[in-house]
């Protein structure tokens, strides 16, 4: 029932405001012969405005608002984007979508109700074709992951430093999200690789996170360590027809049972 009426009081508040947007008469009788039936018509309302040259950044924007694993800034933001300038994120994204929260440091920026995510998020059977702005959980972290560990594995001249923070502290929770329904295979393989071979950025960053494991063990060891799923099935299909079966598992297993 409390789902409802918030539903309820959202369309409330957006019709609202757009007859109160409406500069002339006709306008607002235009607005008035078209108010949307639903919450989800008048964010498919709102989405059918943005200019096809501009979807493809408003749907990663929207995608990280209704993925990330906490709160991002507004820079955050313009960075995963590219764009030099905040106000440039709320330009081509309708304040319908997205909100902005002024703190004591900095700006948050965040999706305007809980409905947007909602409405973005679908289920993992869906027609790509029918709206540009759905995805699936799934396709949204591992979207997040491809972007993210192109820019610190290895590391890249144009990484965006606003983005640094984020990207060290939760490319392994995005990561860990694939769950084998949903094409990861390149991303996945950008995974495995790291685990592989002798990536100096990798090994920093477990003497910063996992100091007792910076020494050198294989990559199913670290699979098993930091609780990738689906790395750790490639790799052990890799080892286990050449290798010492009881010495792989053991050491394997003794590691992602300990964490």
């Amino acid at each position: 029932m409390a789902n409802k009426l918030n539903r309820r009081f959202r369309w409330t508040d957006l019709q609202i405001k757009r007859l109160c947007a409406c500069p002339t008469e006709d306008d607002l009788l235009t607005a008035l012969d078209t108010i949307p039936e639903s919450l989800e018509e008048a964010y498919h309302q709102a989405l059918a405005t943005i200019p096809s040259t501009l979807q493809e950044r408003v749907r990663k924007i929207l995608i990280w608002l209704a993925s990330s694993f906490r709160e991002m800034t507004s820079r955050e933001i313009a960075a995963v984007v590219s764009f030099p300038f905040v106000d440039d994120v709320l330009k081509i994204c309708t304040s319908l979508l997205v909100t902005v929260i002024d703190g004591d440091t900095h700006e948050t920026i965040k999706l305007a109700h809980f409905t947007v995510k909602e409405f973005l998020i679908v289920q993992q059977t869906y027609d790509e074709s029918l709206y540009w702005y759905e995805f699936t959980a799934q396709l949204a972290h591992c979207c997040i992951t491809d972007q993210i560990i192109h820019y610190i594995f290895p590391s890249s001249i144009s990484f965006p430093k606003a983005l640094r923070p984020y990207a060290e502290g939760f490319w392994l929770a995005h990561a860990r999200q694939n769950d084998a329904t949903t094409d990861w295979a390149e991303t996945q393989l950008l995974v495995d690789c790291i685990l592989k071979y002798d990536n100096i950025l990798f090994k920093d960053w477990l003497r910063a996170n996992h100091p007792a494991e910076a020494c050198a063990q294989s990559p199913l060891y670290y699979a098993s360590l930091l609780g990738l799923g689906v790395s750790v099935m490639n790799l052990w299909r890799e080892l286990l027809p050449g290798g010492n079966e009881n010495e792989i598992l053991g050491s394997a297993v003794t590691t992602a049972a300990r964490m």
